[in-house]
């Protein structure tokens, strides 16, 4: 079973910027801003690192994973999608040889599936979620998560959309 992390949110100082009338030196406020930035997310992480290394147990980590997601709108009608994600559960095969799912869970329209996506014969599997949500009436929309950091490539890109793309294909089927 994959542990959420619990996640630290930064809040940044807003500086006041000076104003004057006329012209304005836009590069200036915006590198001012971006060092108010910098300052603050050094601070945070070293706030982070003296707590880590006081107590090791009570340490968060902040994980950015935004660019290694996929999103997609899937043409499962949203009032269907329960069912035909059960239908699929039990009657296809939960592995391709690069995405497997372990678990499939309801909650009130949202489907999360847990699995792996494995980019080569040779690499590690990528624990990930899957989650699907009605969208519009007759879409679904689809997002797959990594549970770890994960190195964005072309391979893995192309090994993932191929893997989405059958198990779409496989829901399809079905409707």
């Amino acid at each position: 079973m994959v542990k959420r992390e619990q996640v630290e949110r930064i809040e940044l100082p807003v500086e006041q910027l000076s104003y004057v009338p006329g012209a304005v030196d836009h590069l200036r406020s915006a590198r001012r801003l971006w060092r108010a930035t910098q300052r603050t997310a050094q601070s945070a992480a070293n706030e982070r690192a003296r707590s880590a290394g006081s107590s090791t147990s009570d340490a968060t980590v902040t994980r950015f994973n935004g660019g290694t997601m996929f999103w997609r709108l899937v043409d499962v009608p949203g009032a269907r999608l329960e069912t035909v994600l059960e239908a699929w559960w039990f009657r296809s095969s939960h592995d391709d040889g690069h995405l497997r799912f372990d678990r499939l869970t309801h909650d009130h329209g949202l489907c999360e599936l847990d699995g792996s996506l494995r980019i080569s014969a040779l690499a590690r599997r990528i624990p990930v979620e899957v989650r699907l949500s009605p969208h519009l009436g007759c879409w679904s929309f689809l997002e797959l998560t990594p549970q770890r950091a994960t190195r964005a490539s072309r391979v893995y890109f192309r090994v993932g959309h191929d893997s989405l793309d059958r198990f779409v294909a496989a829901l399809r089927a079905l409707l």
